[in-house]
């Protein structure tokens, strides 16, 4: 099938004319060249042929042709491919990636000494290609990194891969923190150290940032006056500051897994359970309840609650104030205010600027001002006659001094007519101690003198 045929016809139209040029050339200069072609099968397909000719001769020393060997090299040549595009993805990746990367020659004394390095490495660390190939992996390490080197470069000796964090030193002086990926690996019976370096500056300044916030808010919380609890989405206690021992006087372990309902007074299990139900939904508002203590007390608190999600769990924060006081303030102005609603006698407070801040029922049957068109006004000008004005230094005078102070004196009705009294007066101060404004408390004379006669 081959002798006679004409040779190059099994070249490849696209190899034809090198391997023509390659032909007459070993002719004429009595060469051996070497060459490699895709080369045209039988069945149709093709293969790369590795091609080494010589020129051969009679006896009579005339050039008669070629000797030529040809090796199948398709495999190699595939295999070639493959190793190139893998070593141009490596060196793509090794010059690219943002990391620095050393690789780091393990005979060397000392230990360390850089071989290469990538591009990354130069924008890092500041110095250049040549700079970097004639240092020491150690000479940028800072002074501390450098005492604890030793243990690190045992441990690759002995083949094993470390990775940790150290500080590390730039061409200009500056001081970072880099983390550290190194393992040992072999090339051509020699063994390196191939050493991935990354700058976690930022990071370790995020985690400052990130430890200082979580400090303040610990503080925060263990410093509040008031009571926060975490609850888990089955209604048991997970934590508790300190300011809720003091309101309920369990210790905080002693509540940790316990349902929160056990706190909760029986008569507001009820309404405890549908407050649950609210923020399961995401409808919580906040309310009041009563707690009984460890020592048997009852406690009245308010309650915040919030919803949040905690690694993939649902929580529940409850911040919780005692206002057990102030809901017996509250009950004590209510039965004061009460106790004002229905007393006979009129009885009528006013700010520092003289205007009337109460009223009670007995004032407007006393002077015929209903309540709400005598509020914020004047009390001077619509109660007192102007002959009488003098008396209100002297009256306010003694109810300074003594704590109250009475004197009979006349004022006027809506209708303009006099109405005499019995006038006593008493300062009003607030939690500061300062005087906010005075009392005041009329009797009718004419009434107590008919109360007399009967």
């Amino acid at each position: 099938n081959f002798v006679g045929k004409y040779a190059f016809d099994f070249i490849t139209q696209k190899d034809k004319i090198i391997a023509m040029t390659n032909f007459k050339k070993a002719i004429d200069d009595e060469l051996l060249y070497c060459a490699e072609y895709k080369l045209l099968c039988g069945d149709n397909t093709t293969i790369i042929g590795g091609i080494n000719g010589v020129c051969i001769k009679d006896i009579d020393g005339n050039k008669t042709g070629i000797l030529t060997t040809i090796r199948n090299i398709t495999k190699r040549k595939k295999m070639e491919k493959k190793l190139m595009e893998s070593e141009m993805r490596y060196r793509l990746l090794f010059e690219n990636t943002k990391d620095a990367i050393f690789i780091l020659d393990t005979e060397s004394k000392p230990f360390g000494r850089i071989i290469s390095a990538n591009n990354a490495a130069v924008k890092i660390y500041g110095y250049n290609i040549e700079e970097l190939q004639k240092s020491n992996i150690r000479n940028l390490e800072d002074s501390i990194t450098k005492k604890e080197s030793q243990h690190r470069i045992e441990k690759l000796i002995h083949g094993e891969s470390i990775t940790t964090e150290l500080i590390h030193i730039k061409k200009d002086k500056t001081k970072f923190h880099v983390e550290i990926s190194a393992s040992p690996i072999e090339l051509n019976n020699h063994k390196y150290i191939l050493t991935n370096i990354r700058d976690i500056t930022l990071r370790k300044k995020s985690e400052k940032n990130l430890n200082e916030t979580k400090n303040y808010l610990e503080t925060i919380i263990q410093m509040s006056s008031n009571g926060i609890f975490v609850i888990d989405e089955k209604g048991n206690f997970e934590f508790g500051n300190p300011a809720c021992t003091n309101i309920c006087g369990w210790k905080s372990h002693e509540l940790i897994g316990k349902p929160f309902m056990q706190l909760i007074h029986p008569k507001y299990h009820k309404f405890m359970f549908e407050r649950w139900v609210e923020a399961q939904n995401n409808n919580a508002k906040p309310y009041e309840t009563v707690i009984i203590t460890k020592n048997g007390k009852h406690k009245h608190i308010s309650v915040s609650h919030q919803a949040i999600e905690f690694n993939g769990q649902r929580k529940y924060v409850d911040i919780i104030k005692d206002i057990t006081v102030r809901k017996k303030m509250d009950a004590q102005k209510e039965f004061l205010e009460k106790v004002i609603e229905n007393c006979t006698d009129a009885i009528v407070s006013i700010d520092m600027s003289y205007l009337i801040s109460s009223w009670n029922p007995a004032a407007e049957k006393l002077f015929g001002f209903k309540k709400e068109e005598i509020l914020g006004k004047n009390i001077i000008k619509h109660l007192v006659p102007k002959e009488l004005k003098f008396e209100r230094e002297k009256l306010i005078y003694n109810a300074s001094k003594n704590g109250s102070a009475s004197i009979k004196t006349k004022r006027y009705r809506k209708d303009k007519t006099l109405v005499s009294v019995i006038l006593t007066i008493s300062p009003i101060h607030d939690d500061m101690e300062q005087l906010i404004g005075y009392s005041s408390i009329l009797k009718d004379l004419q009434s107590i003198q008919n109360n007399s006669d009967i």
